[in-house]
C-alpha cells in the first residue's frame, strides 16, 4: 500500500487518494488482490488515512510558523494584508463566518477579482490549528511566501480532495 506521502499506484496512471476509493479497496479486498496474499486492513481505514492527513496538515503548518512564514490572529493579518505579503489564508473550520467572510473579502481582493480558492483553507479545527502552531485559540492565520507555506497549502489541498472526494482539481497557484 502507498504511504500517506504519496499517490496510490493503479496499472494505467497515479490516482490522488480518496476516501471513496479507500473505501471501495477496503470493501473490495484490493489489497489482497493486488499482492496476491491476505492481508488485513481495517474497517476504519478511510478515517484512519484522513487522520494522517490531517497530522501532515498541522506539522507542515508547524513548520511554515517555525519558519516565521505565519501569523495568526485578525490584526496581525489584516497587517500582513495590508503589507500585500499574505499568499497563503487559514480559518479554522469551525470559525464564525463573519470574521471568515471580512478576511475573505480582504484576501480577494489582494490577490484578484477572480481569488484563489486553494489559497484559502479551512481544514484543521481551531483546536487542531492552536496545537500546530503552539498558541491557545487560534481561528485564523495567514501565511507569507515561503517554501514551508507551498507545503502547507499542498498537503492541505490534498487533505481538502481526499475529503471532498476529488481526485484533480484546480492547481495551487493563484497566478
Amino acid at each position: 500500500m502507498a504511504a500517506v506521502s504519496e499517490e496510490l499506484p493503479t496499472t494505467d496512471r497515479p490516482e490522488v487518494a480518496t476516501r471513496e476509493t479507500v473505501a471501495a479497496a477496503v470493501r473490495q479486498k484490493a489489497f489482497a488482490k493486488s499482492l496476491k496474499q491476505q492481508v488485513s486492513t481495517p474497517d476504519d481505514l478511510p478515517n484512519l488515512v484522513e487522520r494522517l492527513l490531517v497530522k501532515r496538515v498541522g506539522e507542515a503548518l508547524s513548520l511554515t510558523n517555525k519558519a516565521g512564514l505565519l501569523v495568526a490572529g485578525f490584526a496581525k493579518i489584516e497587517g500582513l494584508l495590508e503589507q500585500g505579503r499574505a499568499v497563503i489564508l487559514i480559518h479554522a473550520s469551525d470559525a464564525a463566518a463573519d470574521g471568515v467572510e471580512k478576511l475573505n473579502r480582504k484576501f480577494k481582493a489582494l490577490v484578484g477579482p477572480d481569488g484563489c480558492e486553494n489559497s484559502i483553507l479551512a481544514e484543521l479545527t481551531s483546536a487542531e490549528l492552536s496545537l500546530a502552531i503552539g498558541r491557545p485559540n487560534v481561528v485564523h492565520a495567514a501565511a507569507s511566501e515561503g517554501g514551508a507555506s507551498q507545503r502547507m497549502l499542498q498537503e492541505a489541498v490534498r487533505l481538502r480532495r481526499y475529503r471532498a472526494g476529488e481526485g484533480q482539481g484546480p492547481g495551487l497557484s493563484c497566478h
